[in-house]
């Protein structure tokens, strides 16, 4: 539908769903923060995470495009920890606390997106197969 210039757009949605992992485990600090009363540290743990991602992408444009992403998937992965580690300090929600209550999604999601990805790759192959067939 949209030609094959998009093609290439594909690979760069693939690099950024790794991301998607993690980011909305580390987006529940901002809840954490504001519900404790600790706006001004969410701010400034904001700014900071913002400033590092924009080095990040400004380090990735040597590579284009798909720098980008990748430069972003690792500093997002690379923040992740000592961000949650801050946010949760002085709260009632400790990181054991955290790590906890999202291990069994994160690793369900893990084993889900695995096993999508090896059926997607089995039944298109068995698919062109038998589209193969059908056509002789």
């Amino acid at each position: 539908v949209l030609g094959n210039q998009w093609l290439k757009s594909g690979q760069i949605f693939q690099i950024l769903a790794l991301v998607a992992l993690i980011q909305p485990l580390t987006s529940t600090r901002g809840t954490v923060l504001l519900s404790t009363g600790k706006s001004r540290r969410y701010l400034l743990l904001g700014a900071l995470n913002s400033i590092l991602l924009c080095i990040s992408f400004i380090i990735g444009v040597n590579w284009g495009a798909k720098g980008v992403a990748y430069s972003y998937v690792i500093a997002s992965y690379f923040l992740a920890f000592p961000l949650l580690y801050y946010s949760f300090k002085d709260t009632p929600v400790s990181l054991m606390d955290f790590y906890k209550s999202t291990y069994k999604p994160l690793i369900s999601g893990i084993l889900m997106g695995t096993s999508c990805h090896i059926l997607s790759k089995y039944l298109f192959l068995n698919l062109y197969i038998l589209k193969f067939h059908l056509t002789l």
